[in-house]
């Protein structure tokens, strides 16, 4: 997913990219600088991500009862 396309979803670009930043430096989530010509971002979901996101998906379930 590219930083655009997160900004569309969380909102304020300064909010995006405190967020990103956070979640990456935890290891959820993994940065990637493509080497095209714009150098765009691409972030993608770390195994530890996905486990925090089956963590989460778990308890919805349960507060959503």
């Amino acid at each position: 997913m590219s930083f655009t396309e997160l900004r569309e979803i969380i909102g304020s670009p300064t909010t995006a990219s405190q967020r990103l930043q956070e979640l990456t430096e935890l290891g959820i989530l993994r940065r990637e600088v493509q080497a095209d010509r714009f150098r765009s971002v691409k972030y993608s979901m770390t195994e530890k991500g996905a486990q925090v996101a089956k963590i989460i998906k778990e308890l919805e379930k349960v507060l959503v009862r």
